[in-house]
C-alpha cells in the first residue's frame, strides 16, 4: 500500500473514531458530545506518519505524478469547500425560517425582541459566508456594522421593555 492509500485509510479511520467517540458520549453530556469530533483533528499528523521510505537513489514521484496530485486535490478541496457551504447556508436559512416564526408568534415582547436579535446575527452570518465563498472582504465591513447597529438595537430595546414594565408596576 503506498503512503496516500495508508493516510487516506488514517483518514477514515480517525472520522469514524470521532463518530463512535460521539455516540458514546451521548447519553452522557447529551449533545455537547459533538464536541468530540475534534478528535478529527489527529488527521493533521497524518503526513508525518505516512512518510515514504526510500532507498538511496530511488525517486518517489515525478512532475507529472506531483500535478496530477495537485489538481486532484484541487478539485477535492473544491468540491468539499462548495458541499460545506451549501450546508451551511442550508443550515443557517432552516434556523433563519424557524426564528422568523418565534418573531411572529412570540408570545410576548421580550420572545420578539430576542428573535428580532438572533435573525440580526443569522443574516450577519449569511453575509459571512457569502463573503468567505465569493471571496468578497468588502462584505466583512458590512457584516461588522450590521453586527453593531443589532448590539445597539438590542440594548436600546432592552431599555424599553424595562421602561414600560416600570411604567405597568408604579
Amino acid at each position: 500500500m503506498v503512503p496516500e492509500q495508508k493516510r487516506a485509510w488514517f483518514v477514515v479511520l480517525a472520522f469514524v473514531f470521532a463518530l463512535v467517540a460521539i455516540a458514546a458520549l451521548i447519553p452522557f453530556v447529551g449533545l455537547r458530545a459533538w464536541g468530540a469530533i475534534g478528535i478529527f483533528g489527529v488527521v493533521g499528523i497524518s503526513p508525518l506518519l505516512f512518510r515514504p521510505r526510500l532507498q538511496p537513489g530511488e525517486v518517489a514521484k515525478d512532475e507529472r505524478d506531483e500535478k496530477i496530485l495537485s489538481n486532484a486535490t484541487l478539485g477535492g478541496f473544491a468540491t468539499s469547500h462548495a458541499w460545506f457551504v451549501l450546508a451551511c447556508l442550508v443550515g443557517i436559512a432552516l434556523s433563519l425560517l424557524m426564528t422568523f416564526m418565534r418573531l411572529l408568534k412570540g408570545p410576548v415582547l421580550s420572545d420578539r425582541v430576542v428573535a428580532l436579535d438572533l435573525v440580526s446575527y443569522q443574516s450577519i452570518a449569511l453575509i459571512l459566508v457569502y463573503a468567505v465563498y465569493m471571496g468578497r472582504p468588502g462584505f466583512l465591513d458590512v457584516a461588522l456594522v450590521l453586527a453593531l447597529v443589532a448590539f445597539f438595537g438590542t440594548v436600546a430595546f432592552a431599555g424599553y421593555i424595562e421602561y414600560t414594565s416600570k411604567n405597568r408596576e408604579g
